[in-house]
Formats: C-alpha cells, sequence, structure tokens
C-alpha cells in the first residue's frame, strides 16, 4: 500500500509535539493525516477508522488506555502505536496487552524513527491481517456456493 493512500489519526494533546509529529509523517510521504487534539475529540468522531492511530497516553479528560480499549472494540482492524512521555511499566504493559502496536517514549531521542519503523511494521502485519481475511472468506464462498 502506497504511503500517500494510509489513513492516519494523530490523538495529541501537546500542540508542539503533534506537529513535530505531523511534519514527520508527511516528510516521510504520508498525506492523509487528522489530528484530534484531545481525547473526546476523537471519541466524537464518527466517520471512517484510520488504518494506524498514534496515541498519546495523557489526554486531559481521558486516557489512552480508555481510547484504547474503545478502539480495539470498535475498530479492531486499526493499528494503534502508543507515542508518550509515560514511563510507567504498568501503561506500558496495559498498551500492549489491550493490543497496541508498539509502545513508544517520545523522550527517546530517536522516537520519530522509530515511529516511523514501527508504523510500516504495523501497516504491513494490518494488510498480512486483511489478505487473509479475504482468502478465507473467498473460500468459504467457494464452499458455500
Amino acid at each position: 500500500m502506497k504511503k500517500s493512500n494510509i489513513s492516519i489519526f494523530i490523538v495529541e494533546d501537546d500542540t508542539f509535539y503533534l506537529e513535530i509529529i505531523r511534519n514527520t509523517l508527511i516528510n516521510e510521504g504520508y498525506s492523509k493525516i487528522s489530528v484530534f487534539h484531545n481525547g473526546i475529540d476523537y471519541l466524537n468522531y464518527n466517520g471512517t477508522p484510520p488504518d494506524l492511530i498514534i496515541l498519546d497516553h495523557m489526554l486531559g479528560q481521558t486516557s489512552g488506555l480508555h481510547l484504547l480499549r474503545v478502539i480495539a472494540q470498535e475498530h479492531p482492524a486499526t493499528q494503534v502505536i502508543f507515542l508518550s512521555a509515560q514511563e510507567d511499566m504498568d501503561v506500558v504493559v496495559k498498551a500492549l496487552k489491550l493490543g497496541a502496536f508498539d509502545y513508544i517514549e517520545k523522550t527517546d531521542k530517536h522516537a520519530m524513527t522509530r515511529l516511523t519503523v514501527m508504523m510500516e511494521k504495523a501497516i504491513k502485519a494490518q494488510s498480512v491481517t486483511n489478505r487473509k481475511k479475504r482468502i478465507k472468506s473467498l473460500k468459504e464462498w467457494f464452499l458455500i456456493s
């Protein structure tokens, strides 16, 4: 899948860091980027789910873990990468158990490089999963018909 066709949501309440993420993605060739400045704005969104969400943990009135639970329930095919300054291992473990593809600390000096690498891996994994589902569906259709 071409990077320009991949839809990405960034859920980040720090405007400065949000722009760093957005500019990094644009420089990498991604163009379908939507931004949410807090968790409530994301929860109020009723449109098509993205291929990938970059999610902060501390989002004001709600947390990234809460959003991750909602995403996993409502849009299980959407990949989520946590990008947070939260260093609490309990949060990291919970995020990964809830289905986050990866957890990246903002304080890591290579965070943006790691983010772009993990995004490519997450999108590839999603593509393989979708392909397997299509093949299974076709097999079932031919067996039923």
